[in-house]
């Protein structure tokens, strides 16, 4: 079927996109596929209870949202590639299915985002020029984290100061600031926030991991975790959280990692952007009691 392109999990089912042009869904217990639906896609996301697929085609030109198990299309969203609207950069479908964000690319200006139903109307939020395609939904699709990484010279000094910053927005209306960048929701009233350090002295930028944060959508800390840095997260337990990029699940109290593979993952594609920064993204997903994730030449479930 091809190398695994995307993968997405939900309590109820694994979706994973091939090289083959296929988006096939299984029962991660069950090797016999569910369904599947014809895409290359680079982008695949469900809901939480799996009744929900999202799937971006490889060439950003289109977002399909579609119903399990049929596959039937129940909303499309097309991008032309023009000035504006752009292609598609990026998406992020809510974890309740009711709400997706997009990122389309616009030539010399960057991104704009907008942010709707999943049925595509009314617009919740729409917002133009972004320097990065970042943002986060919470689980019930309410709230926003909208991260940006920039820099500002100063016109005489010529010093630089770095901009690293998460805006939060409920239903549309700001809600709060945060510094750092957003890493994923917990819940709908936790958000983990990368901090950094810029180490590279007043005429240059060179962005360090500091240490991380838990906050609610106003911007209260409520915790400090012992956690390495993570690019991403899906939430497993009120406690735990997966990493594809490490393929571990951690803990958010003590920090330290509560399940690792037992089996190599493979690389994926390099060079996604991640609130403006360069990353390697590597595959993998929760789902129900097992990790699906690529591992030398075929997609495996190891229950964890």
């Amino acid at each position: 079927v091809g190398a695994a392109l995307s993968i997405a999990g939900s309590s109820n089912n694994v979706a994973i996109a091939t090289g083959s042009g296929r988006v096939f869904y299984f029962d991660p217990a069950d090797t016999t596929p569910q369904g599947s639906v014809n895409l290359t896609s680079a982008n695949v996301q469900l809901s939480s209870d799996g009744s929900l697929l999202g799937a971006s085609s490889q060439d950003g030109s289109l977002l399909n949202i579609y119903s399990l198990p049929s596959g039937t299309v129940s909303n499309a969203f097309t991008y032309s590639g023009q000035s504006a609207p752009g292609l598609l950069s990026y998406y992020d479908l809510s974890a309740s299915g009711t709400t997706v964000g997009q990122f389309e690319s616009i030539a010399s200006v960057g991104y704009s985002l907008e942010i709707t139903p999943v049925s595509g109307s009314p617009t919740i939020l729409s917002q133009t020029p972004l320097p990065t395609p970042s943002v986060l939904l919470s689980p019930d699709g309410t709230l926003a984290a909208q991260s940006s990484v920039s820099a500002a010279t100063q016109p005489i000094t010529l010093q630089i100061t770095p901009h690293v910053l998460v805006l939060v927005y409920q239903n549309g209306q700001p809600l709060g600031a945060i510094q750092g960048v957003a890493v994923g929701w917990i819940d709908n009233g936790r958000l983990l926030v990368n901090q950094y350090t810029n180490t590279g002295g007043p005429y240059a930028i060179s962005l360090v991991y500091s240490g991380c944060t838990i906050v609610s959508p106003t911007g209260t800390v409520l915790a400090s975790p012992p956690l390495p840095e993570l690019h991403r997260i899906q939430p497993v337990t009120s406690d735990t959280v997966y990493e594809p990029g490490q393929n571990v699940i951690y803990s958010l109290t003590t920090g330290q990692a509560v399940w690792t593979s037992p089996y190599p993952q493979s690389s994926a594609k390099a060079g996604t952007i991640w609130a403006g920064f360069a990353d390697e993204e590597r595959l993998g997903a929760v789902s129900g009691p097992y990790v699906v994730y690529p591992s030398e030449g075929q997609v495996i479930a190891v229950k964890y």
